[in-house]
């Protein structure tokens, strides 16, 4: 539903921007993820997205 989309969701590090970042990559979208603690920042985009590290990653953790 979500193919060759961009999402961005701030406030991921709380549950519902969290469970709306999980549920639009589900769906197939690329999602670029806004937060104020870049500790937690990097922790969901690891949940997200365990193998994130090799650049092909859906999540791009954007600090706000």
């Amino acid at each position: 539903m979500l193919n060759d989309k961009v999402v961005v969701v701030s406030g991921v590090g709380l549950v519902l921007g969290f469970e709306v970042a999980r549920l639009c990559l589900r769906d197939g979208a690329r999602v670029a993820l806004g937060a104020r603690s870049a500790e937690r920042l990097h922790a969901v985009a690891d949940q997200l997205d365990p193998g994130g590290a090799a650049g092909c990653s859906p999540c791009r953790p954007i600090l706000l």
